[in-house]
């Protein structure tokens, strides 16, 4: 038996503390970020919307869900859809977009390590996960001040959007429900606290997640 079990979400901590009633588990986030990002970014009207999503181009991902959702407005909302990463479903991918005449509003840009260049000019990000551990690429974005939208499944996406005061969730694998959060944020153009932003982004900082490390090795 271990000592100490540590996750790196809340979901985690609850799942295995009561699948098998144990008390020494804590969650330690990890340190998806460097430094906060304080000042108000992605304020300017655009005629056209920047979607994006970033990560593994994977089954587990929900990437068609995405797809399929864009698919269904493409004829009433101006947008482009750029995916940062890679991966098995790929090919897949840019069969879909081809298939559907998608190209002149979703590109596949392949991984991409400066993250400035991925979120700045960016409006909306998408995680349709089926399942998560905790969401890098999300809490990047909203310290891009990149206004998010992600499912609701079982893993760290909820907690990081603070349960939809910093984002929106729809139903997991659910293309209509993610279509409908899609235009309610197309019409009304949702913006980020700031304040509560920051505030949250706090548990995800490299010196956040070093130091409570640290505070248990200290403890040992």
């Amino acid at each position: 038996f271990s000592d100490l079990i540590i996750t790196n979400s809340k979901f985690e901590k609850n799942y295995i503390k009561n699948k098998f009633e144990l008390n020494n588990v804590i969650c330690i986030h990890p340190p998806s970020i460097k430094n906060i990002i304080k000042k108000k970014t992605n304020n300017h009207y655009k005629k056209k919307h920047n979607i994006i999503y970033v990560g593994r181009l994977s089954g587990e991902k929900g990437i068609f869900i995405i797809l399929k959702a864009l698919k269904k407005i493409k004829d009433k909302y101006k947008f482009l859809f750029n995916l940062y990463g890679d991966g098995p479903e790929r090919k897949s991918i840019e069969k879909f977009i081809k298939l559907n005449n998608l190209n002149k509003m979703i590109s596949l840009k392949g991984f991409v390590r400066d993250q400035k260049s991925i979120f700045k000019n960016a409006d909306l990000f998408i995680n349709a996960s089926l399942w998560e551990g905790l969401p890098n690429a999300m809490v990047q974005s909203i310290n891009y001040n990149v206004f998010p939208i992600c499912s609701n499944a079982p893993g760290g996406n909820m907690e990081v959007i603070k349960n939809g005061k910093l984002g929106i969730s729809f139903k997991t694998n659910d293309t209509n429900d993610l279509q409908n959060k899609l235009i309610k944020f197309l019409n009304k153009r949702f913006k980020l606290n700031n304040k509560l932003r920051i505030q949250h982004l706090k548990n995800y900082t490299e010196q956040e997640s070093n130091q409570r490390y640290l505070n248990i090795v200290n403890n040992l």
